[in-house]
């Protein structure tokens, strides 16, 4: 380090210097310039000896906030390591301001993290994972995928706290996925709802019994998705669909005239059944009938199996 002698007190740069108060003499200007002069020179005979990288190391293997660089002089260099700053935002939603490397997360894909500053279009947009900028940037990348985000907690249990992603199981309905945080209710209801649906229905359960309808009258409940139905009654059975019963698309029920008398599928007061052929009714004409019921939205079904008697118009 040169020892540079300052008249005056002052502050350049990075550099702060006290002055003596008082013009300086010959040989303080002489000896300012020969330490100049030296500290030149040094630094010409090391820039032409040149320095090798002896280590490059982090200051912490785990977290590293500085890279250190040491040369075969033993000087050593910090320079300080960027560090991404990942902000988690919920749900993706319209009209939404997302600024760059927010988390959003999206509902069967998984999260999705932000690459260029933006607001979220209006409804009924939705997400678009392939959304690109003005200048043709996408907007998202894949942070995590829907599979990594699941979580099993189990069985159905009332009264328990639930979040986004928990898997579980439900002994009569099968398995579910949640959808909203919310508290488990004592009674299932597979079809609740809090802001949306809570719960998507991932799968039913991997077998359920035969069960003999004995009654001439039996209305649909969702406990009986994935059933085989048989109707056994010598004067059959009229079937009834509430037109509130919010099955999930392509859930099935399956059904077969076991016994004399006939299914009667009663549609109710405002339940579409689509019938196995145009213009012919959906009675079943002989013993052994067999049917299948698939749901395909809240208040209607189509019915696949045998037609019955042609309609007169």
């Amino acid at each position: 380090m040169v020892n540079i002698v300052y008249r005056h007190s002052g502050t350049l740069g990075a550099l702060t210097y006290t002055g003596k108060g008082s013009k300086l003499t010959a040989v303080e200007v002489d000896e300012n310039f020969a330490g100049i002069v030296i500290a030149l020179s040094d630094l010409e005979t090391q820039l032409a000896a040149g320095f090798a990288i002896m280590d490059i190391d982090v200051d912490d293997p785990l977290n590293p906030t500085m890279m250190i660089i040491t040369l075969d002089s033993y000087e050593t260099f910090n320079i300080p390591l960027p560090v991404a700053t990942f902000r988690p935002r919920g749900p993706w939603g319209n009209d939404m301001g997302l600024a760059r490397l927010d988390i959003v997360d999206v509902a069967g894909l998984g999260q999705f993290w932000v690459q260029v500053a933006h607001t979220t279009p209006s409804a009924p947009e939705e997400f678009d994972p392939e959304a690109l900028d003005g200048e043709g940037n996408n907007l998202y990348a894949v942070f995590t995928t829907f599979a990594a985000m699941l979580h099993w907690v189990g069985e159905y249990d009332a009264g328990e706290l639930r979040k986004v992603y928990d898997v579980f199981f439900h002994d009569d309905y099968g398995v579910f996925l949640v959808e909203e945080d919310h508290e488990m209710a004592d009674d299932f209801d597979p079809f609740a709802e809090g802001v949306g649906p809570l719960y998507r229905w991932i799968a039913a359960k991997p077998h359920f019994p035969v069960e003999t309808v004995s009654t001439t009258t039996y209305t649909i409940t969702p406990l009986d998705i994935g059933k085989y139905l048989r109707f056994t009654h010598v004067d059959g059975c009229v079937i009834t669909f509430d037109v509130d019963l919010a099955f999930p698309a392509g859930g099935k029920i399956h059904m077969r005239q076991a016994g004399d008398g006939p299914i009667i599928f009663n549609e109710g007061s405002l339940f579409t059944i689509n019938p196995p052929r145009d213009g012919y009714d959906s009675t079943s004409q002989y013993k052994g009938a067999t049917f299948c019921a698939v749901f395909l939205s809240q208040g209607e079904c189509d019915l696949i199996g045998p037609h019955g008697a042609e309609l007169v118009s």
